[in-house]
């Protein structure tokens, strides 16, 4: 299944790029660093993990605002 999955990005015509979010999640500074390299880009000194929670906060949580 996985294969059939992403046979048609293996096999397309244009520059892609494929990237497990397990690397992301756990390698974040180093896989974005590579993927700016190859692209001519650069990563700024300032790059942080977001290492708190989305569900933490009273003014929005998830997108919604809480009535007043």
């Amino acid at each position: 299944m996985y294969n059939e999955w992403y046979h048609e990005y293996l096999d397309a015509d244009y520059p892609r790029i494929i990237v497990r979010l397990e690397d992301l999640v756990f390698h974040a500074k180093e896989v974005v660093t590579k993927i700016c390299d190859c692209m001519g880009g650069v990563v700024l000194d300032d790059f942080q993990y977001v290492t708190q929670t989305a569900k933490v906060g009273d003014e929005n949580i998830h997108g919604k605002r809480k009535e007043k």
